[in-house]
């Protein structure tokens, strides 16, 4: 069987017939341009103003040496989810010159220095679980605990 062998990103090799070659339809991402774009979601407290967040993500893209100035890079608000606001940013990095997940590590690390230093808080989903013990609703886990504190201090 005729074939050729292709080398994935994560250096895996497939091997594809020519007859699929010929068949079907497939993608080089650095045929002509060893530019990739790559894409980051960010998620933010709904109590930070995010327009100051997108402006931090816009530095952050813009101070990177090893993100292309061309074409240019975007931070964009994406979406309000249940617990958080959603960002997104894209940019593009040159696979002959840099590893796309040593650029990745190093923009999180600095948008999580950069998001303490701004007071910028990254919340993780939170869930209130209401226990029913006879007619009365109550909040279970240790904010039982703490609201039955607070009662006994309160009266």
């Amino acid at each position: 069987i005729r074939s050729l062998t292709l080398t994935t990103s994560e250096n895996q090799e497939v091997i594809m017939p020519n007859s699929e070659l010929l068949s079907r339809a497939f993608v080089n991402l650095t045929h002509s341009d060893s530019s990739v774009r790559t894409t980051l979601y960010i998620t933010t407290s709904y109590d930070d103003d995010p327009h100051k967040v997108v402006q931090i993500l816009r530095d952050i893209l813009y101070e990177n040496a090893d993100v292309l100035k061309e074409p240019p890079s975007q931070a964009l608000l994406w979406d309000f989810g249940d617990f958080s606001v959603k960002y997104r940013i894209d940019f593009f990095v040159n696979l002959q010159k840099v590893s796309r997940s040593q650029v990745r590590s190093h923009l999180f690390m600095t948008i999580w220095d950069r998001f303490k230093a701004a007071c910028i808080t990254m919340p993780y989903p939170r869930r209130e679980i209401y226990m029913k013990s006879g007619n009365m609703e109550q909040p279970a886990s240790e904010e039982v605990s703490m609201l039955n504190a607070e009662s006994k201090a309160a009266v």
